[in-house]
């Protein structure tokens, strides 16, 4: 006799819905790229790209040989992209109403 099927989603005690085997939303993916045979007869060994999404709505890609490799390359990334300063502003904190005024007139 067959087991139940479990279905792919399911409700955890307190109420919340967990889907198996996904990534949150704009997480984005891991998967595995088989290796590839070049015109030369040499072969490409197979990768791990990791993609994720940019402040920009662009799809971003990292690869490495394994998958945690490739999890940890993305998520340098994505603290890389976080971590970059804004562009140099004139205005700072010991600036004056008077100074944003002057600007905003020139």
């Amino acid at each position: 006799m067959a087991r139940p099927a479990r279905g792919k989603s399911t409700t955890s005690n307190d109420g919340t819905r967990v889907v198996a085997s996904k990534n949150p939303s704009g997480a984005g993916s891991e998967y595995f790229e088989p290796a590839t045979n070049n015109s030369d007869g040499s072969q490409t060994p197979g990768r791990w790209p990791a993609t994720w999404l940019d402040q920009n709505g662009k799809i971003r890609r990292v690869s490495a040989p394994t998958r945690l490799e490739a999890e940890d390359r993305r998520d340098a990334r994505v603290a890389a992209v976080g971590k970059r300063l804004r562009p140099a502003s004139r205005f700072g904190p010991e600036s004056t109403v008077n100074d944003l005024l002057e600007f905003s007139v020139v």
